[in-house]
């Protein structure tokens, strides 16, 4: 933290580009908090029911943002599964889904 001290002394770097600000550089960027699930108002085990059972939706994605033409991304851009949402309590899945009904021999 102390070898980092300047970053909190200099306010956040922006450019002008066409007349548009752009902030090329985020100071606190670094240190701030991703926090991907909160259960903290929430009374009892959570109960998440995914409707849609993807991949992204199950385990979660990275999402990106486009600067000068670049997708580029951080750690503030994960975005939670219902697998973390569901952390501690019930995930339902629709099994219609997973074409259940060939598993139970109804065709």
């Amino acid at each position: 933290m102390i070898l980092h001290v300047d970053d909190f002394r200099k306010p956040d770097e922006s450019i002008n580009i066409s007349g548009i600000p752009v902030v090329a550089h985020q100071t606190f960027l670094n240190y701030q908090v991703n926090v991907l699930v909160s259960n903290q108002n929430s009374s009892g085990a959570p109960l998440v029911c995914e409707d849609n059972p993807t991949y992204s939706n199950l385990i979660g994605r990275v999402e990106h943002t486009s600067q000068f033409g670049a997708l580029v991304t951080n750690f503030t851009l994960i975005k939670p599964g219902a697998l973390h949402r569901a952390n501690g309590g019930c995930l339902l899945l629709m099994c219609i889904k997973f074409s259940c009904s060939r598993l139970l021999g109804m065709h």
